[in-house]
């Protein structure tokens, strides 16, 4: 039979008559601990505080790596709560993630919806008006399909569709700039309905 001693509270060992030492963290496990010796697999009749294997843990000491202090064995668990360097590295490791998540944060360069590319030259710094007027002045013509450099600024855009008329298009949807009715950080569903409500006040106030 082995009696075996495992650990009931704190840190502290138990041993067995067949000399195994084992630890339990808490009285709440030793009360669903297996009924057999995980070393020698034999019946546990009973747990048995190891009062030598104590002491000698508490008469050796441990150097504790994150502050270089000699701390006995039996209490460097307790001490690595209240350790001054494991206190130092915690606010280092935070203060770090804190500094890069605002790095990431500040690294974010939103969308450039003002500006845009000629899809046909390629001139660039177009405000939106200046496309329409640059366009129509030098490539009215040009039956090229290109992708709308406006569109494709959009949350919504699709940078890989191609207008078959891009002026055509250029002309008739973007007469007015996106910025004077378009809230970019509504989707599609709430902008609709901002819309819906407008033309029916606008209706309403015309009768």
């Amino acid at each position: 039979m082995c009696h075996l001693h495992g650990m009931l509270h704190s840190t502290l060992p138990y041993s067995s008559l067949s000399t195994h030492i084992l630890s339990r963290m808490s009285s709440e496990s030793a009360d669903s601990l297996d009924t057999h010796c995980p070393q020698c697999r034999s019946d546990i009749q009973c747990l048995v505080p190891a009062v030598d294997v104590e002491l000698r843990m508490s008469q050796c000491h441990i150097l504790c790596s994150d502050c270089n202090m000699m701390v006995p064995a039996s209490t460097l668990k307790q001490h690595k709560h209240t350790c001054p360097g494991v206190r130092r590295l915690k606010a280092v490791t935070g203060c770090g993630i804190e500094m890069r998540g605002a790095a990431s944060a500040s690294s974010i360069v939103p969308p450039n919806r003002s500006t845009f590319k000629c899809p046909y030259c390629d001139q660039s710094n177009l405000l939106c008006f200046q496309l329409i007027e640059h366009c129509n002045l030098l490539h009215l013509h040009c039956a090229k399909k290109v992708v709308c450099p406006v569109c494709a600024s959009m949350p919504w855009g699709d940078v890989n569709m191609k207008s078959s008329n891009f002026i055509k298009h250029l002309n008739m949807r973007h007469k007015f700039e996106y910025d004077t009715y378009v809230d970019y950080d509504q989707d599609d569903e709430a902008m609709l309905q901002v819309a819906l409500q407008a033309s029916i006040q606008e209706s309403q106030s015309q009768m």
